[in-house]
Formats: C-alpha cells, sequence, structure tokens
C-alpha cells in the first residue's frame, strides 16, 4: 500500500486531559488549556471503566496530560489503579512543569514508565528544573521538552547546554511554541531561520535513557522513520488519507469528551466519559492541512478509503 503510515508491534494508547488547571500562565497558552474551568477529578471510577472497556487486556500505553497533573491529591492513587486494569503491560506516562517542590518528587513513586518535562521559560526557573532533572533522572526515564519561543529564549538555549555539559540521564530537544489561538494550527508568529534550524537540528539523548515505553518502529511506506523526521520533512499533511483513529487510540478531554484522536476532526468524537460512548471500529477521512501532534501522526492512516 502506498502512503501509508503504521506502527509494529501494536498496542493500544490513551491520553487523558485529567484537568485545565495549571499554576503557570503562559503568554502562548489559553484558558482552555490552563484556565482552570475543569476542576482536579474527585474519582477515576469513569476513567478506569473507559480503560478496562477499551484495552480488553491488550498492551496500553496510557498518557496523563494537563493542565498540571502533580497538583492531583488522587495522582498517585490513579497510577496503582490504572497498572491492576489489566495483567497485560501498562505504561504510564505523563507530562509535567516540574513545578512542585524537590520534596515532593524526592517521595514520588508512582508506578509511571516515563515522564515528559516541560520546560517553559517564562515562569519557571532553570535551577529547580536542574533539581529536580538529578532527582528524577535515575528513577524513569524522562524527556524535557524546553520550549523555544522565537524571542527571549536564552533561557531554554541555556538549559538544554547546561543538560548537555552535565551529560543527564535524559533526552533533551528544543520545541517550537504553538500559537494556540489558532487552534494550534501553527507557530507564534516572528520566528527566523536560525532559529527553526537550531530547534529542529536540538536532539541530545543520553545513551542509558530508554525512551519507549513499548519498544516499537513507525513506518511511513514500510520505510522507518521518526516523527521529528516526518514533521521536519513536511511529510505531516495527510488531509484526505482515511486514520484509524479511535481504534487503537483514544484521546480523552479535560471536559469528558472522548475523541479517537487530539486532533479532534469531524468524526473523531465518539462520546463522553459521564454520558456514554459507544468505541469507533471504522476510519475517518482526515480534514486537517497537517498533523501537529506525535501521538496522532503514529495512527495508522493511508491514502485511499480502503485497506488493501
Amino acid at each position: 500500500m502506498k502512503n501509508h503510515i503504521y506502527t509494529l508491534p501494536k498496542f493500544k494508547t490513551i491520553t487523558w486531559e485529567m484537568t485545565n488547571y495549571c499554576n503557570y500562565s503562559c503568554s502562548y497558552c489559553i484558558p482552555e488549556l490552563n484556565g482552570g474551568s475543569i476542576p482536579l477529578p474527585k474519582s477515576f471510577d469513569h476513567i478506569i471503566k473507559l480503560v478496562k472497556d477499551f484495552r480488553q487486556d491488550k498492551n496500553l500505553i496510557f498518557d496523563i496530560m494537563g493542565g498540571e497533573p502533580t497538583l492531583w491529591p488522587k495522582f498517585k492513587e490513579f497510577c496503582f489503579a490504572l497498572k491492576n486494569t489489566s495483567n497485560a503491560e501498562t505504561h504510564i506516562v505523563f507530562s509535567t512543569n516540574a513545578s512542585r517542590t524537590l520534596r515532593w518528587w524526592q517521595q514520588f513513586d508512582a508506578p509511571v514508565s516515563n515522564l515528559g518535562l516541560s520546560f517553559h521559560p517564562e515562569e519557571a526557573s532553570i535551577e529547580h528544573f536542574i533539581d529536580v532533572i538529578k532527582e528524577i533522572q535515575h528513577k524513569n526515564n524522562v524527556t524535557v521538552y524546553i520550549m523555544c519561543p522565537p524571542k527571549n529564549n536564552e533561557k531554554s538555549k541555556k538549559l538544554l547546554k547546561e543538560i548537555i555539559k552535565n551529560k543527564f540521564r535524559v533526552r533533551a530537544l528544543l520545541k517550537l511554541v504553538m500559537n494556540w489561538e489558532s487552534g494550534g494550527k501553527g507557530l507564534v508568529a516572528g520566528y527566523d531561520d536560525a532559529t527553526l534550524k537550531l530547534i529542529a537540528d536540538s536532539d541530545y539523548k543520553h545513551p542509558d535513557c530508554d525512551l519507549e515505553p513499548i519498544n516499537h518502529t513507525l513506518y511511513y511506506n514500510d520505510n522507518p522513520i521518526g516523527v521529528r523526521q516526518i514533521i521536519n520533512k513536511n511529510l505531516n499533511q495527510f488531509k484526505g488519507w482515511s486514520c484509524k483513529l479511535g481504534s487503537n487510540n483514544l484521546y480523552v478531554k479535560a471536559n469528558g469528551n472522548i475523541q479517537g484522536s487530539a486532533c479532534g476532526i469531524h468524526g473523531s468524537v465518539i462520546g463522553n466519559l459521564d454520558s456514554g460512548y459507544e468505541l469507533k471500529t471504522s476510519p475517518v477521512i482526515c480534514t486537517r492541512e497537517f498533523c501537529g501532534c506525535a501521538a496522532d501522526i503514529e495512527i495508522e492512516k493511508w491514502y485511499t478509503n480502503t485497506i488493501e
């Protein structure tokens, strides 16, 4: 099949935006992502039920996002409940701004596979961020996403240099800042070619850092490829492609809406945690000009309306 993206081996993934409450207020963020209109969950019974219904004892990666998930008092308890949903492999991943105290990180022992630490230069302290890296780098597999705005990005560059200099056991890369006021459909204004190249070329990885919760390979037309390669080569334009969103991937919004992908295109919504849902089995035709989410890019898709 030509123009085909898929991963091997196959597994299931769920991404959960468990709140939109965040203790940061970055200029490039929007209230939908940090405004706190969706309170921290009082329980997690509804999401555990969805996990059991969807995974059906298949290997699972469960990615927890916010807002800032570490602010949830039930966070650790929820992680243990997730591990008990099946005897198959359960890999818990979460993204955090690393702002909790060093003592909190010293006491954190939930069964988590991978952590994504996001550095936001407008709000974060380099010194505290590095202290957190030192504390957790040998406990978990850590990827450091360093937000690099087009202007005033010296803190971001400095952090990357410090990580490389100290040879921390992490992966670290500079990351483009998206314009969320446009729905995340493009970059914030002001990037020049030199900064874009610097960001594209930034990718530090310690040799002992195992990045994948489940070792798998992404293929484009039967050739192995990385997500960053797809983005950097402008291969992430899938308008008109058939996408198997919802079959092996779910994205749960902070308001409880369940989608088959992060992009939320027409046909991707399959229900709500509270009002009910019907899991999807048929592909959806992509209507977006380009795919900006790494998890969405890895969803199996092809440029015909039938599976060959």
